[in-house]
C-alpha cells in the first residue's frame, strides 16, 4: 500500500470527528482524546501486520525462485522472460503435442490450430497470414478513425475523408448508380438496350473508345509497364491475355454445366437485371459471353507456359489483325497526353493467345463482343456502389470461392483507401509498428541467412566454378530492403505525391473513380522514365516479401515483419524458423526456374555452362514428380508440381539457408534458453516456428484452387514437402529413415 494515500485517508476521516493535526513535515499524529489513541494503536497494529505479510511473501518469492525459476516439466532450464512467456502461449495455442512430428509434422506444429480455427462467412481461408493481414488492418482502421487534427499532413486529411465517404452507406444507397444510368455507357450495353444497331459496331472504333477510359477490367487483352528484360533499367509496355471469370486452368477443363461457369453467367444476368434488363434477354446474353470467355481461355496460356515476344507495334498490328493496335494503345495514352510511335517496341507476353485471336474475334458476333466491353465497363465502375451489386458478387463468391457473407463494411474501405493511398497509409503505418531497432536486428539475420546460402551453391557438387562464379556474383550483386524505402518516405513526399487527388464532397462514387483515375495516369507516365527501384512506398503495410528478378532486389516489407512471425523480444530460434525461413526462400528464387534466367544486372541472359543446365533443370523435376505424387485427401486430388516448382524450390533451400544461419547465430552469442511448457530443445523449435508460419485451413474450393491452380500451394503441403527434404529436420526430432517424414529419396537443389 503507498503510504501516501494512507496518510490522506486518516486525515480525511479526523477531520469530521476531532481536533487532530496531521503534520506532514514528521509524520505525526497527535490528539488530546483517548478515541483518537486507541485509533492510532489500531492502525499501528493494522501497519505492523501488513508489513509482516510483505516479509512472508518475498521470503516464500524467494524460496520458490531458486527451487524453480528456469525449470521446466523435465528439469531443463527454460526462459521465463516476459517475450518468451508470450512465444511459448503462441505456439501451445497451435501445437499438437500428442502428435508424432516424424509422421505428419504439419499436423504436430498445427493441430491444434486445424481442430480450433473456424472460417469466417466472408472468408474462403484462414491463415497465419491472412491474421497478421487483419490486424494489420485494424491498425490502419483505428489511423482512419482518428479525428481530423488542426495541424496533420493534408494527406493524412484526404484518407480520413475519403474513409468517411467509404463508410457513410445511406448516402450511396441514396444517390445509388444515378451517374452509369445517366451516362452514354448505358446505352452502349446491347443487353440494355433494345434498340442496338449491330450493323454500327466497328471492332476498333469501339476498342478505342473502352481501352481510353479508366477502367480496372480488362476486355481483349490486358497490360501493364515493368522493366524491358534486356534492359532492365528501361520501362516498356507488356501487353497479355486477358483475365476472366475463372483461371485459365479452370475455364479451360470444365464442362459447360460447371457451377463455377454457371455462377459466372449468373453474374453477368444480377448485373444486368440490377440496371433494369429483361430477364430472358439477360440469360441468352449472359450464356453467349460466358461460350466467348471459354472461347478465349481455349486460347489463353496457363501460368506455367507462358512465353515473351518483343516487337514493334506496327509489326504487331501486321501479325495480330484484326485489331489496330496502334490506335487501342494510343487510346490507352491519351488520358497521359502522350503520344504513341507506332515503332515503339512492346512486349507480348503471351504471343499464342494473340495468334489466336484474330480467327476467334472474326467468329463471334457483334453484339457479343460489345456486350464483352459493356459488361466490363460496368463491373468496374460499379462494384460495390450499392447493396444489389454487392449482393450480385456475393452469389459469384459463394460458389467460386466458398465465402457466405461479404467482407464487414470498414474493411472494404480500408481497402478502398488503400488502393489509392497505398503510400500514405504504409507511411502512417511503419510509423506505429516498426522500429530502428528491428531493422538493425534483420539486416544481421539477412547476412547470415545470405553467407549461408552462399555455402549452399558452394557446395553444390554438381556445378561447374565457371557457374559458380556467376551465381556468387548474382548473389553479392543482390540488393535487400527492409521495412520501408530509405528515400521517399517522408510526410512532406507523400503530401506532394497526393497533391492532386480530389475528395468530392458527398460523392464516394466520383471521389472513387477519379482518385483511381488519377493513379493509373501516373502509372502511364512511367512508360518513358528510366525504371526507379526507391519507389515502392505504397507496399510497405503489405504481409509480404518480395523478389525482384528485373532489380536483382529484395523487398522485406514492415507488414510482415511483425508478432507472431517476427519480434525482437521473441527467441532468434522462433524469428529464424519464421522470417528467416521467408528470407532464405526469397534468395532462393533468385536461383529457381525463372530466376536463374537473370544475371547480376536483373537482365535475362545465360549465365550457366550447359552440362551445369542441364542437370539443374534434372534436378528441379524431383520437385516436379515429388509434389505432383502428393494426394490432397479432402478434394481428392494431387497437387500441380509443375506450376508450384518455383515457389516448391525456394522453401526447400530457404529453409536448409536459414536453419544454418541459425546455427551460426546461436553459437556466436549469448547462449539462449529454450521456451517454457514445450520440452523442445532450441533446434525443434526452429522447424515449429517454420510448421506454424504456415498454419491455415481452407474451404474445399479455395483447397481446389490453390492445390492445382496456383503458385503458391497450401501451407500444409508447403511444410510437408519443404520437411521431408530436410536432413537437418530429421535430425532434429530423430525421424528414423523410412518414416513419413524422412523418405530414403530426398529431392535436393540447393
Amino acid at each position: 500500500m503507498d503510504y501516501t494515500i494512507y496518510r490522506d485517508n486518516v486525515n480525511n476521516r479526523q477531520q469530521s470527528t476531532s481536533t487532530s493535526v496531521l503534520n506532514f513535515d514528521d509524520v505525526k499524529i497527535s490528539s488530546n482524546s483517548r478515541r483518537s489513541t486507541r485509533h492510532q494503536q489500531f492502525l499501528h497494529g493494522l501497519l505492523f501486520v501488513f508489513f509482516l505479510l510483505i516479509l512472508l511473501f518475498m521470503i516464500l518469492f524467494v524460496v520458490f525462485y531458486v527451487k524453480y525459476e528456469g525449470k521446466g516439466y523435465s528439469g531443463q532450464t527454460v526462459c521465463t522472460t516476459p517475450g518468451c512467456i508470450h512465444t511459448a502461449s503462441m505456439v501451445l495455442d497451435k501445437i499438437d503435442q500428442e502428435a508424432d512430428p516424424c509422421q505428419d509434422f504439419s499436423q504436430y506444429a498445427c493441430g491444434k490450430y486445424y481442430k480450433n480455427t473456424v472460417i469466417p462467412d466472408s472468408e474462403h481461408y484462414v491463415s497465419m497470414f491472412s491474421k497478421l493481414f487483419n490486424k494489420n488492418m485494424d491498425t490502419v482502421r483505428l489511423i482512419l478513425q482518428e479525428k481530423s487534427k488542426p495541424h496533420e499532413m493534408n494527406y493524412v486529411t484526404k484518407m480520413k475523408q475519403f474513409y468517411k465517404l467509404c463508410m457513410d452507406t445511406d448516402t450511396i444507397e441514396r444517390i445509388g448508380l444515378a451517374a452509369y444510368r445517366n451516362s452514354d455507357y448505358i446505352n452502349e450495353w446491347p443487353t440494355l438496350n433494345t434498340s442496338w444497331n449491330s450493323a454500327t459496331f466497328d471492332l476498333n472504333d469501339v476498342t478505342a473508345k473502352y481501352e481510353g477510359v479508366f477502367t480496372e477490367k480488362n476486355n481483349l487483352f490486358n497490360y501493364r509497364i515493368g522493366p524491358d528484360l534486356l534492359d532492365s533499367n528501361k520501362n516498356v509496355l507488356k501487353i497479355a491475355q486477358p483475365d476472366l471469370c475463372l483461371s485459365v486452368i479452370r475455364m479451360r477443363s470444365s464442362p459447360h454445366n460447371d457451377s463455377s461457369l454457371l455462377a459466372c453467367q449468373q453474374y453477368y444476368i444480377d448485373v444486368a437485371l440490377t440496371l433494369g434488363a429483361d430477364a430472358d434477354t439477360a440469360r441468352k446474353d449472359a450464356k453467349e459471353f460466358i461460350d466467348f470467355e471459354i472461347g478465349l481461355a481455349q486460347i489463353s496460356s496457363p501460368p506455367d507456359q507462358l512465353s515473351n515476344s518483343s516487337m514493334t507495334i506496327e509489326k504487331m498490328s501486321k501479325l495480330y489483325p484484326p485489331i489496330d493496335w496502334h490506335r487501342a494503345i494510343q487510346a490507352i495514352f491519351n488520358n497521359a497526353g502522350m503520344s504513341i510511335d507506332k515503332n515503339m517496341t512492346v512486349v507480348i507476353e503471351s504471343p499464342s493467345y494473340f495468334t489466336s485471336l484474330g480467327s476467334i474475334l472474326k467468329s463471334t458476333p457483334n453484339r457479343v463482343l460489345q456486350n464483352r466491353y459493356a459488361f466490363d465497363y460496368a463491373v468496374s465502375v460499379l462494384q460495390d456502389l450499392t447493396q444489389s451489386i454487392r449482393d450480385a458478387s456475393l452469389k459469384l463468391e459463394k460458389i467460386t470461392r466458398g465465402i457466405t457473407n461479404l467482407d464487414p463494411r470498414w474493411k472494404q474501405c480500408v481497402s478502398e483507401v488503400k488502393g489509392v493511398f497505398a503510400a500514405g497509409l504504409s507511411k502512417q503505418f511503419v510509423s506505429r509498428t516498426f522500429s530502428e531497432r528491428s531493422k538493425r536486428y534483420l539486416e544481421n539475420m539477412l547476412s547470415l541467412v545470405k553467407s549461408s546460402f552462399r555455402q549452399q551453391l558452394e557446395n553444390a557438387a554438381w556445378m561447374e566454378q565457371e557457374t559458380k562464379s556467376a551465381a556468387f556474383r548474382k548473389l553479392d550483386a543482390l540488393k535487400h530492403k527492409i521495412g520501408f524505402p530509405d528515400s521517399n518516405f517522408d510526410d512532406d513526399y507523400i503530401d506532394r505525391l497526393y497533391s492532386n487527388m480530389t475528395i468530392f464532397k458527398g460523392r464516394f462514387d466520383q471521389t472513387s473513380l477519379e482518385l483511381r483515375r488519377q493513379q493509373w495516369i501516373q502509372r502511364l507516365l512511367t512508360l518513358t522514365r528510366k525504371v526507379d527501384n526507391s519507389n515502392w512506398q505504397g507496399l510497405s503495410m503489405e504481409v509480404n516479401f518480395q523478389n525482384l528478378n528485373e532489380a536483382n532486389e529484395i523487398r522485406y516489407f514492415a507488414g510482415i515483419l511483425q508478432p507472431e512471425f517476427f519480434s525482437e523480444t521473441f527467441p532468434s530460434s522462433i524469428n529464424f524458423g519464421a522470417v528467416g525461413s521467408a528470407i532464405g526462400h526469397e534468395l532462393t528464387h533468385f536461383f529457381d526456374c525463372k530466376g536463374s534466367q537473370y544475371d547480376e544486372f536483373g537482365n535475362v541472359n545465360n549465365w550457366w555452362q550447359p552440362q551445369d543446365l542441364t542437370e539443374f533443370k534434372n534436378k528441379i523435376q524431383c520437385f516436379v514428380a515429388q509434389y505432383s505424387s502428393i494426394r490432397v485427401s479432402e478434394i481428392s486430388t494431387n497437387l500441380n508440381g509443375k506450376l508450384s516448382v518455383d515457389e516448391n524450390t525456394a522453401d526447400n533451400g530457404g529453409i536448409k539457408a536459414a536453419f544454418r544461419a541459425y546455427k551460426q547465430f546461436s553459437s556466436s552469442g549469448e547462449k539462449e534458453l529454450p521456451l517454457p511448457g514445450l520440452n523442445l530443445t532450441l533446434d525443434q523449435q526452429f522447424f515449429v516456428a517454420f510448421g506454424q508460419m504456415h498454419c491455415s485451413v481452407h474451404t474445399d474450393s479455395d483447397l481446389m484452387t490453390m492445390a492445382t491452380e496456383l503458385v503458391h500451394l497450401p501451407g500444409k503441403y508447403r511444410v510437408l514437402g519443404t520437411l521431408v527434404n530436410n536432413e537437418d529436420f530429421s535430425q532434429t526430432f530423430h525421424c528414423p529413415v523410412g518414416s513419413p517424414m524422412n523418405p530414403a529419396k530426398k529431392c535436393i537443389v540447393w
